[in-house]
This record gives structure tokens, sequence and C-alpha cells, in this order.
């Protein structure tokens, strides 16, 4: 029997398998076993599992020895059939060991999952839950160190994840919300939001957790929890919250509307969007709100020109600190020369008569900066009806790339026209040429009104931007990065797994090649929509190298014609959305993908407690 098994031919492996569990079942503890026989035996058995269970009994006495090669299958598989089958075994051979378990569960795929909670679960005994939840609790609260390479961060997330979902099952929900509190890696909470579903979490429990938070004075604290377990909320269909569906749907209106968070105020209103709740959504949208310095949001109504109506902005406030912004070490980089994608692009949107009309030099590298001032960004790209009330013949270009919807983000501005929508946005708004953002200086100094459209980069004069003055205006990259990454180090805002990047941006993996409605994404952990995906958005800053040290208040290269966009478009692949991804281009140049989000410069605390004048009327009810 012991030469069967050891020199059988590979089209025997039946016969060999036969022979093995045999003598598995008679010579456990035979010093004839073999490395090599282990794992053609527990190789053959994951491929083969049968549902008569005869093997729970013949390979009982050497599963530890089979073990191994299950593990290894268990993560290698996942959610693969082969991946299902070793957890079949292992739970089977392992149950008994709280650990194992525990470690199967934090790694388990949605498919693996429900294999291995089920044995645990039925467990009677407290001293094996107790074990379970106490693992548990060390990995959902451990946040990633620093270095690790992108896989590993991804992973690292989803073991939290999954150990905080498998708290909330085992109702835990206090330990199951340490796998939402981050430092500056989102990843968890990210995981966890689309996770809760395919583990099998009840709405019920859920929503009984956030209304903990909610009644929590301390966990009320936490927008970023309170964020999470609203969009983790709106992945379910609202009729799953049965007799609690009016109740909760009307608690999340009120959060929307006076929740001071722009987490929570963003995470909402997806929810509300999520189940249709139209009418609210649009109640609140037009509501005008002051800013104040307690709320990170505030909203203001504006008369457009040529009596196109009325519109309403939302700013998200962000107040003055010390950042980090560039790409982290071993962050995907582009070659300025060799990369097919970036030749791919140059070919598609090149425009006639210039060879090279963007550019891609990854100029990504990590560095500090400071932001002096507070500052306000909108919390979408800028509509169509808005660049038309403005310039309208944006109708037309609209209807050439068939986006003709007034609130469809507008497309194809030029960065002069970017610079003249927030200067005439500031007209309406009553603001004085000696107050506007937005300048053109001559050689000697003095300061010009110039319209859109004029390439000052051909002329002895060249736009400026007064950073101090109250009014719309584009944002630097500085500011546009920090609002982006919303405190997040990760190549996305959302974290860094790129499987999950269509649930917070329109790209080339979801868009079908086309502009789609602003809001219907994730909002980032600020509560912004749209960062990265739908359109390219013009910042400020001409395009160079960063210098060593960054000033402070950066806005870019003082010379130079080529000005920056952020963010990625509708039409690009992952890597040309990174949070800080630059793409550079002639300020006279306009395609499909680029767009405008306006910033602003806010009063501070001690301006605001002062009183405002005339040029904060962008801060001030009408």
């Amino acid at each position: 029997m012991w030469k069967k098994l050891h020199q059988s031919p590979p089209e025997t492996d039946a016969l060999r398998f036969r022979t093995g569990l045999a003598l598995a079942s008679l010579y456990p503890d035979s010093n004839k076993w073999r490395d090599s026989d282990f794992e053609f035996l527990s190789k053959h058995l994951v491929e083969n599992l049968s549902n008569d269970r005869d093997w729970a009994t013949n390979f009982r006495d050497i599963a530890p020895e089979c073990s191994v090669f299950w593990r290894n299958t268990f993560l290698a598989a996942g959610s693969q059939l082969l991946g299902q089958n070793a957890a079949v075994l292992l739970a089977h051979f392992e149950s008994n060991s709280p650990e194992q378990m525990a470690s199967m569960l934090v790694s388990a795929t949605p498919q693996q999952y429900q294999i291995v909670f089920d044995p645990v679960l039925d467990n009677p005994s407290r001293e094996y839950r107790n074990a379970v939840v106490a693992f548990l609790s060390r990995v959902a609260s451990e946040n990633p160190p620093n270095g690790l390479p992108e896989a590993e961060r991804i992973r690292h997330g989803k073991r939290r994840a999954n150990a905080g979902i498998t708290l909330l099952r085992l109702n835990e929900p206090e330990l199951a919300l340490t796998s939402l509190e981050i430092q500056d890696d989102p990843e968890s909470i990210t995981q966890f939001i689309h996770g809760c579903v395919s583990r099998k979490v009840e709405a019920s429990l859920l929503l009984e957790c956030f209304d903990k938070v909610q009644a929590s004075t301390q966990l009320q604290q936490n927008a970023t929890i309170r964020h999470a377990l609203l969009l983790a909320l709106g992945e379910y269909e609202l009729s799953k919250f049965g007799a609690e569906k009016e109740r909760l749907s009307q608690q999340i209106v009120s959060l929307y509307r006076d929740d001071p968070s722009s987490a929570v105020h963003g995470a909402a209103r997806w929810v509300l969007y999520k189940w249709q709740r139209t009418k609210e959504i649009v109640a609140i949208d037009r509501t005008e709100r002051e800013y104040s310095p307690q709320r990170e949001w505030f909203v203001k109504k504006l008369e457009l020109p040529r009596n196109a109506g009325e519109t309403f902005l939302t700013f998200v406030v962000f107040k003055p600190g010390k950042f980090d912004v560039g790409a982290i070490p071993g962050e995907h980089d582009i070659s300025s020369e060799d990369d097919p994608l970036e030749r791919a692009l140059l070919n598609e949107y090149g425009s006639p008569g210039d060879e090279a009309p963007l550019e891609f030099e990854a100029f990504e590298s990590r560095h500090p900066t400071e932001i002096s001032r507070p500052f306000a960004i909108l919390d979408r790209e800028v509509y169509h009806r808005e660049v038309k009330s403005f310039k309208p013949d944006h109708a037309k270009l609209m209807r050439i790339y068939q986006a003709s919807n007034d609130v469809d983000p507008a497309p194809g501005l030029m960065w002069y026209d970017a610079v003249d929508f927030c200067r005439s946005m500031n007209e309406q708004l009553g603001i004085p040429e000696d107050q506007q953002p937005h300048t053109i200086a001559s050689t000697n100094g003095s300061e010009m009104k110039s319209g859109a459209g004029e390439d000052a980069s051909n002329s002895s004069e060249a736009w400026l931007i007064h950073q101090e003055r109250r009014g719309l205006r584009l944002p630097t990259e500085a500011e546009w990065e920090v609002a982006c990454r919303a405190g997040a180090r990760t190549p996305f805002g959302h974290g860094s797994d790129e499987a999950l990047l269509a649930e917070y941006a329109w790209l080339g993996i979801n868009s079908r090649k086309d502009i789609h409605l602003p809001k219907t994404r994730k909002p980032n952990l600020r509560g912004l929509f749209d960062m990265h995906g739908n359109l390219f958005e013009w910042t400020y800053d001409r395009r160079a190298k960063y210098p060593n040290p960054v000033p402070t208040d950066y806005t870019g290269s003082p010379t130079g014609k080529v000005r920056v966009l952020r963010g990625g478009c509708w039409g690009v692949m992952p890597y040309l959305a990174r949070s800080a991804f630059r793409m550079g281009t002639a300020p006279d140049f306009s395609f499909v993908f680029m767009g405008i989000r306006p910033a602003m410069t806010l009063p501070s605390d001690a301006e605001f407690a002062g009183g405002l004048d005339k040029s904060d009327s962008l801060v001030r009810a009408q």
C-alpha cells in the first residue's frame, strides 16, 4: 500500500488517493509518511471534495499535516471553488480552535465567509466566543503601519473590515466600530461599507449600531464613523429596514439638513439619492445657509447672468494647517516618454497642430505643504446650466459632446474659461474689480481687467491670484489635493483598492465613455463628490516640479505656460485619477474632459468674529 501511495503514476490518482485514505485510517502515526503524501492528499481532496463526508473520518488524524496546504489554498483561491472547498475542510477540522477560525474569518471572501462563520456562531462555549472576540478586536483596532506596499495595505484594510463586520454579527457593536477608527488610511472603512451586505449583516443590526452612535455624545464627535455607517446603510434597499424605514429616512433627512459635519452631510445626501428621496434633497439643496466656523459646509444662492435664474452652490470648508501631499513611496508613477497608455491618451486627445498638448510627466514627489487661510471648495463640478449663463455658445459644445442636461458637469472649458467663469460669478455677487481674486498684471505690476480667452502667456501680461481676497477662484493645486485626499495618504480618497473605485468615480472602467450626473457616486471623507473622475478639474497653478521646500500658500511656478488639471475623468484608467496625479496642458486648450470646481478663501475665525463686510458677500446669505 505504501508503494502504491509513493509510486503510482498520475493516471491512477484516484487509486492513490483511496490508498492514502486507507493508510491514514490504519497508520496515521507511521514514519513512512512523506510531506509529498500529505500535499497530494490535501490537493486531491480540495479539488474533489464530495458531499458524503467520508473524508471527515479518514482525514481526522492527518488533518494537522494537511491543513497547511488548505490554508494556502483558502487564501490563494478565495472566491473560487477550491477556496470554498478549503474553507469547508478548515471549518471542519479546525472548528475547535477559536484563533484559527477567527483568523480565517478576517481573511475570508464573501463566498467563504458564511462557511467559516456558522461553526463559530454555533459553538456554545463562552470561553471559545471570548477568544474569538479577543482576536477580532485586536485585528479591528490595528491601524496599518507606514511603508506597507499597496497590496498589503488593501489586505490589512480588508482584515480590519472583516473583523469589524464579524464583531457586529456577534453583537459587539462597540468593538466593531474600532475598525472604522482610522489615521490616514481609509481602506478599512471602504471595505466595511462594501462588505456588510455580502457578509449577510442584517440591515436591522447595522441600524441598531448606527442608532447607538447617534445616541452617544462621545461617538457623535467622530464624523468619520457616522459617515461610514451612513454609506453602509445606503448599500441596503430601504425596504430592508421594515417598519423602521420611514423613521430612518426622516432621520437621514434631518442629518442632511442640520448636521454640521461635511462628512455626514455628504454621506446623508448619497443615501437619500440611493433611496430616491429627491424631493427632500432638492428642498435642502435650495436653502441658503450662511458660512459659520461651527459648520463644515454652507450653501450660497447665486443669481445667474442673462436672467438664467438662480443656482445654489454647496461649499465644503477646510481649516488652515500643514498637510502632506504628493504620491507616497511605491505609488505608481508614470513614465514621461515610454508609457503606452500615455501615448494612447496623446493620440486620442491631441489637438490639431500641437504635437503634445497634454503633458504627463509625473512630478508627484511627496512633500509637506502649508495653507495659512481657511478655504472652501464646491462639493461638485460646475453645471452646464451655470456655464451657459455666462457663455451661451457652450450649449452648442454640449450638444457636440452629447451632454445637454442642464445639471451635467460642464466639459470643454479652457483654463481661461474657468477663470472668467469665476470672475463673472463674482460680478453677479457684486464683488468689485479691486476685490477679484483673479486679475491680470502688466509688466509694471499694475492690475488689468481681461476677458477669458486672452492668451496672457503670449503677451507681457500674466494672470495673478490674490488668495487673501474673497470671491470665487480656481483652487491651488495644494488646496485641491488636500480636499481630494480628505486626510488620506492613499492613492485615492477611498483608499488603495482600485476594485472599489467605480463606487466613488466615473472613469473609463464604468462610465461607458460618457459624462454622468454629479453626486451619483459616493462622496469622500469630507463630503465632496466626483473628486476622482467625471471631469478633470482646472487648478490655478502652472506646471513644474515642486520646489524644496514648498513655500506656504504655494501657487505653482511663477513662469511657464502649462496649467494643471487634477482628478481624472470619465475616459481614463484609474492611475490617472489618483489624488497625486498632475496633468498639464496649455490654458487655451479645451476638450471634453475638462471642467471646473471653484474654491474661495474664507475669513479667519477672528475676522468672522469681528463681523463681515461687503467683500464677504459669498459667505453671507442674501
